[in-house]
Protein backbone atom coordinates (compact mmCIF):
# COMPACT_ATOMS: atom_id res chain seq x y z
CA UNK A 1 0.00 0.00 0.00
CA UNK A 2 1.55 3.74 -1.02
CA UNK A 3 0.38 6.38 1.15
CA UNK A 4 -0.37 9.29 -1.59
CA UNK A 5 -0.81 12.90 -0.93
CA UNK A 6 -1.42 15.65 -3.27
CA UNK A 7 -0.65 19.37 -3.25
CA UNK A 8 2.41 21.18 -1.30
CA UNK A 9 4.29 20.71 0.70
CA UNK A 10 4.04 17.19 0.73
CA UNK A 11 3.98 16.02 4.56
CA UNK A 12 5.77 13.60 6.24
CA UNK A 13 4.61 10.37 6.93
CA UNK A 14 6.39 7.31 9.39
CA UNK A 15 6.47 5.04 12.15
CA UNK A 16 4.06 2.18 10.81
CA UNK A 17 2.27 0.24 13.76
CA UNK A 18 0.07 -2.78 11.92
CA UNK A 19 -2.44 -4.09 14.35
CA UNK A 20 -2.04 -6.91 16.15
CA UNK A 21 -5.27 -8.29 13.67
CA UNK A 22 -3.21 -6.58 10.28
CA UNK A 23 -6.64 -4.62 9.56
CA UNK A 24 -5.26 -1.62 10.43
CA UNK A 25 -2.44 0.59 10.12
CA UNK A 26 -1.25 3.48 12.42
CA UNK A 27 1.31 6.10 11.50
CA UNK A 28 2.47 9.10 12.40
CA UNK A 29 2.07 12.37 9.78
CA UNK A 30 2.62 16.38 10.32
CA UNK A 31 -0.26 16.75 7.41
CA UNK A 32 -2.26 18.92 10.01
CA UNK A 33 0.65 21.36 10.59
CA UNK A 34 2.33 19.22 13.50
CA UNK A 35 2.70 15.33 14.10
CA UNK A 36 -0.91 13.59 14.88
CA UNK A 37 -1.47 9.80 14.78
CA UNK A 38 -3.77 8.51 12.12
CA UNK A 39 -5.43 4.86 11.68
CA UNK A 40 -6.33 3.59 8.50
CA UNK A 41 -7.69 0.06 7.10
CA UNK A 42 -5.27 -1.97 5.58
CA UNK A 43 -4.25 -3.21 2.79
CA UNK A 44 -6.80 -1.02 1.46
CA UNK A 45 -5.83 2.43 3.14
CA UNK A 46 -9.78 3.51 2.98
CA UNK A 47 -10.97 5.37 6.69
CA UNK A 48 -8.36 7.35 7.76
CA UNK A 49 -9.61 8.43 11.12
CA UNK A 50 -7.25 10.93 13.15
CA UNK A 51 -6.17 9.05 16.47
CA UNK A 52 -4.22 12.07 18.88
CA UNK A 53 -5.58 15.26 19.20
CA UNK A 54 -3.06 17.46 20.72
CA UNK A 55 -0.27 16.22 18.30
CA UNK A 56 1.19 12.60 18.80
CA UNK A 57 3.90 10.01 17.37
CA UNK A 58 5.41 6.76 18.22
CA UNK A 59 2.22 4.92 17.97
CA UNK A 60 1.85 1.22 19.02
CA UNK A 61 -0.92 -1.54 19.61
CA UNK A 62 -1.69 -3.32 22.63
CA UNK A 63 -1.49 -7.44 22.10
CA UNK A 64 -4.96 -7.83 21.26
CA UNK A 65 -5.91 -4.30 19.90
CA UNK A 66 -8.08 -3.05 21.77
CA UNK A 67 -6.09 -0.11 22.94
CA UNK A 68 -3.66 2.07 21.25
CA UNK A 69 -0.64 4.36 22.45
CA UNK A 70 1.27 7.52 21.52
CA UNK A 71 3.53 10.33 22.93
CA UNK A 72 1.99 13.52 23.64
CA UNK A 73 5.25 15.62 24.22
CA UNK A 74 5.98 13.79 27.68
CA UNK A 75 3.23 12.15 28.11
CA UNK A 76 2.41 8.34 26.94
CA UNK A 77 -1.64 8.23 26.17
CA UNK A 78 -3.63 5.67 25.43
CA UNK A 79 -6.91 5.10 23.36
CA UNK A 80 -9.69 2.40 23.15
CA UNK A 81 -10.10 1.18 19.98
CA UNK A 82 -11.98 -1.97 18.56
CA UNK A 83 -9.98 -3.46 15.34
CA UNK A 84 -13.67 -4.93 14.57
CA UNK A 85 -15.85 -4.27 11.65
CA UNK A 86 -16.85 -1.52 12.08
CA UNK A 87 -12.94 0.10 13.21
CA UNK A 88 -14.21 2.26 16.60
CA UNK A 89 -12.13 5.09 18.63
CA UNK A 90 -12.62 6.32 22.05
CA UNK A 91 -10.90 9.18 23.65
CA UNK A 92 -7.24 9.82 24.15
CA UNK A 93 -6.73 9.11 28.03
CA UNK A 94 -3.16 9.92 29.56
CA UNK A 95 -0.85 7.27 31.55
CA UNK A 96 1.67 8.68 32.58
CA UNK A 97 4.79 11.25 32.06
CA UNK A 98 8.12 10.83 31.86
CA UNK A 99 10.17 13.94 31.11
CA UNK A 100 12.38 14.01 28.16
CA UNK A 101 10.19 11.03 26.33
CA UNK A 102 9.80 13.05 23.49
CA UNK A 103 13.61 13.90 22.77
CA UNK A 104 14.05 9.82 22.78
CA UNK A 105 12.29 10.14 19.20
CA UNK A 106 10.83 8.06 16.96
CA UNK A 107 12.94 6.02 14.52
CA UNK A 108 11.73 2.56 13.89
CA UNK A 109 11.59 1.25 17.72
CA UNK A 110 10.55 4.78 19.13
CA UNK A 111 11.52 5.64 22.90
CA UNK A 112 8.88 2.84 24.69
CA UNK A 113 7.52 -0.92 24.22
CA UNK A 114 4.47 -2.07 25.84
CA UNK A 115 3.64 -5.48 26.55
CA UNK A 116 1.36 -7.84 25.14
CA UNK A 117 -1.35 -7.39 27.82
CA UNK A 118 -0.77 -3.66 28.16
CA UNK A 119 -0.25 -3.35 31.94
CA UNK A 120 4.03 -2.46 31.09
CA UNK A 121 5.85 0.05 29.56
CA UNK A 122 9.47 0.42 28.92
CA UNK A 123 10.25 3.67 27.73
CA UNK A 124 13.62 5.15 27.23
CA UNK A 125 14.19 9.28 27.95
CA UNK A 126 16.85 11.75 29.16
CA UNK A 127 17.31 13.30 32.35
CA UNK A 128 19.52 16.86 31.97
CA UNK A 129 20.10 15.35 28.83
CA UNK A 130 23.13 13.57 29.64
CA UNK A 131 22.09 10.20 31.32
CA UNK A 132 19.89 7.58 29.92
CA UNK A 133 16.26 6.35 31.37
CA UNK A 134 15.08 3.57 30.90
CA UNK A 135 11.68 3.16 32.63
CA UNK A 136 9.41 0.20 33.42
CA UNK A 137 5.96 1.09 33.96
CA UNK A 138 3.12 -1.13 35.41
CA UNK A 139 -0.31 0.19 35.64
CA UNK A 140 -0.70 -0.52 39.30
CA UNK A 141 2.35 0.42 41.05
CA UNK A 142 5.27 2.44 41.16
CA UNK A 143 8.76 1.92 42.14
CA UNK A 144 12.34 3.23 41.71
CA UNK A 145 15.78 0.90 41.12
CA UNK A 146 19.23 2.27 40.38
CA UNK A 147 22.17 0.77 39.20
CA UNK A 148 25.56 1.64 40.46
CA UNK A 149 27.91 2.07 37.56
CA UNK A 150 29.04 4.93 35.33
CA UNK A 151 27.38 7.95 33.81
CA UNK A 152 25.98 6.39 31.66
CA UNK A 153 23.89 3.56 33.64
CA UNK A 154 20.59 3.10 33.10
CA UNK A 155 18.01 3.81 35.53
CA UNK A 156 15.09 1.56 35.47
CA UNK A 157 12.20 3.77 36.85
CA UNK A 158 8.14 2.26 37.33
CA UNK A 159 5.77 4.87 36.50
CA UNK A 160 2.39 4.85 38.14
CA UNK A 161 -0.38 5.80 35.68
CA UNK A 162 -2.93 8.63 36.03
Amino acid sequence: MVLETVGQPQPTIGAPSLSPNGRYLAYESDESGRYEIYVLSFPGGDGKRQVSVNGGQQARWRGDGRELYYVEGDTLMAVSVSTESPFTLGQPQPLFEAPGFALTGGGANGGYDVSADGQRFLTVSLLQRTRPVVGLTQRSRASLLTTPGTPLTPYFTTYKPR
